[in-house]
């Protein structure tokens, strides 16, 4: 997702699932990116961490960043 789609609030990680960096929601469901082939998610919702903020606040998880 992050190359193919330019999602660049995805970031690598173990590369296997586990630590969750890469982890995006579908459809609002959290998913492991580096899990999820792009043909995947055609046509569905993907928000990364970038599409969590409000109009004029950030979102928890990225003030944690």
């Amino acid at each position: 997702m992050r190359s193919d789609l330019k999602l660049t609030g995805t970031k690598y990680g173990c590369g296997e699932g586990y630590c969750g960096s890469c982890t995006v929601l579908v459809d609002q469901e959290a998913v492991r990116a580096c899990r999820t082939a792009v043909k995947e998610v055609r046509g569905r919702s993907v928000v990364t961490i970038e599409g969590l903020a409000g109009k004029d606040d950030l979102h928890p998880l990225q003030r944690r960043s």
